[in-house]
């Protein structure tokens, strides 16, 4: 056995029998007697019995090999006494003799030093653990047979760490490139506790499929209960960072802090992360659809009650309402953006001509009484339809006029960090500054125009008083607009503000 002798002799744990059956079982080669024995309980003990066993039957089995071919090769000498002789025939003679030719060379193969990465590793477990992690550091594997074995090997326990990640580590990446991700998260959590999470997320970055995502993450809260939500938080933030990445697949990574509600919070911070880059990079329809699709309604609530009930309340509940203004603020520009859209796209069906002529086909062989009345008919529908066209036009620019004005009239100002947020987190800050500076002027421009054409398609002076008293809305400190508009930016915007006075006075507006 590996224990040392000492603790064995030493012990009074069991009688004396117990210790003689342990050596006579070693001397006999008694695996069974072996493995049964209270004195060799580790994992490792009973591993080098088995292997120490299989070393002593093959020494056996060649050693009666070798004494066969021996009797065999001395009956080819026939003398009085032995199984062949000399009145036996030639050809007997020779028949013989080439069995016994076949059995020494079969003898000599099973006798020949074997050099596999098996036997090897054999040998380094009959010699101790210090001999299997020099062979296991050491070897070399040619197939994925033999990574895995070696893989294997290397989980013996009170082996050094560092020989267990040089082979685990292929073996895993061979496990997930054959989409065995049933058995990926029990031997990442073998693994040194600083390579764990660098390898799942690994694993979660090239996993696509939902079906495999749920099972990768039920796995991982098995095996590694303490590190999944950083696991998962690096790898969300992995793909929404690298640049090589497709919008789809960076919305579709939120999906992995979807799975439970104790990640809102990271999904909502990832959430504005991934909101902040497109809404730079001007993608509003993909910033819509993160919001629609990818971030549950409730989450926000959902927050709050977690918040609640955690006893870090202040602290946490510091942290959760600034990531929630900041999703509030982000979303309320997105929905801005898009009222803005559909109000557009209201006024090009608005501006669509009606069909003047008619349709020939109706009017052909008709009598002029007949062409009369379907003209009144038609005329009565156009009507109609421009009544319907313009009421939908003013409800579409009314909504747009709305969410643009609740953006750039958001409390405290319209993503307007305070110096302590800047400080606890500078790069979000500068994010979020860079996107508001970009933003606040495209919306006041947005909605600069909405009033100027829906004053031109109406007549109505409404809309210009509008656009002027944004100069005022403007021009408080409250609003924090002015420090996003650059000077261009506010000359421009003061002409449009003349130019609407004198639209208002041009429709019969009196300027106070």
């Amino acid at each position: 056995s590996k224990t040392p002798p000492k603790k064995i002799m030493g012990s009074s744990l069991y009688p004396p029998s117990t210790y003689e059956s342990l050596i006579y079982a070693a001397l006999s080669n008694d695996r069974d007697t072996l493995l049964a024995s209270p004195l060799l309980p580790s994992f490792f003990d009973k591993l080098w019995v088995n292997f120490r066993c299989l070393h002593n039957r093959t020494i056996d089995e060649t050693v009666v090999a070798h004494n066969k071919a021996r009797h065999a090769a001395a009956t080819t000498f026939a003398y009085p006494g032995t199984p062949i002789t000399e009145d036996k025939s030639e050809s007997e003679q020779l028949s013989h003799t080439a069995a016994i030719k076949s059995v020494n060379e079969n003898t000599i193969v099973a006798t020949s030093p074997v050099t596999t990465v098996y036997h090897s590793a054999i040998k380094s477990i009959i010699l101790g653990l210090d001999a299997v992690g020099a062979f296991v550091q050491g070897c070399k594997y040619e197939s994925i047979d033999q990574l895995r074995f070696l893989a294997h090997l290397s989980l013996i326990p009170d082996l050094k760490m560092g020989v267990k990640t040089s082979l685990l580590k292929p073996y895993i990446s061979h496990l997930v490139d054959m989409r065995m991700l049933e058995l990926v998260a029990v031997y990442v959590s073998m693994l040194d506790e600083d390579d764990i999470v660098d390898t799942y997320v690994r694993v979660c970055l090239v996993t696509e499929d939902v079906a495999e995502r749920r099972l990768v993450y039920n796995l991982g809260t098995e095996h590694l209960p303490g590190q999944m939500e950083e696991i998962l938080s690096s790898s969300v933030a992995n793909t929404i960072l690298s640049p090589a990445n497709p919008s789809s697949s960076k919305l579709s990574a939120l999906q992995w802090l979807t799975f439970d509600d104790s990640y809102a919070l990271e999904l909502l911070t990832k959430a504005n992360l991934l909101l902040r880059q497109l809404m730079t990079e001007g993608l509003f329809e993909t910033s819509q659809t993160l919001v629609v699709s990818h971030v549950p309604e409730a989450t926000v609530q959902t927050i709050r009650d977690m918040v609640e009930t955690k006893e870090e309340a202040k602290d946490l509940g510091d942290e959760a309402e600034s990531v929630i203004w900041e999703y509030e603020s982000l979303v309320a520009s997105v929905i801005a953006i898009t009222k803005y859209t559909l109000w557009k796209e209201t006024l090009a069906k608005a501006s669509v001509a009606d069909d003047a002529g008619g349709d020939p086909l109706q009017v052909h062989g008709l009598t002029l009484e007949e062409k009369e009345i379907m003209d009144k008919m038609n005329a009565r529908e156009s009507r109609l339809a421009s009544s319907s066209k313009a009421k939908d036009l003013a409800e579409a620019a009314s909504e747009s006029v709305a969410a643009l004005q609740a953006v750039l009239l958001f409390s405290g100002g319209y993503l307007n960090m305070n110096a302590e947020e800047e400080q606890e987190n500078e790069q979000r800050a500068s994010e979020i500054n860079h996107l508001r500076v970009s933003l606040v002027p495209l919306l006041l421009n947005m909605l600069m125009h909405v009033h100027f054409t829906m004053g031109q398609q109406t007549s109505d002076r409404s809309y210009y008083q509008a656009a002027m008293e944004m100069a005022v809305t403007v021009a408080k400190p409250d609003t924090f607009i002015l420090e996003c508009l650059s000077q261009e930016a506010v000359a421009e915007f003061m002409e449009k503000v003349a130019e609407a006075g004198n639209k208002y006075v041009g429709l019969g507006g009196t300027l106070g």
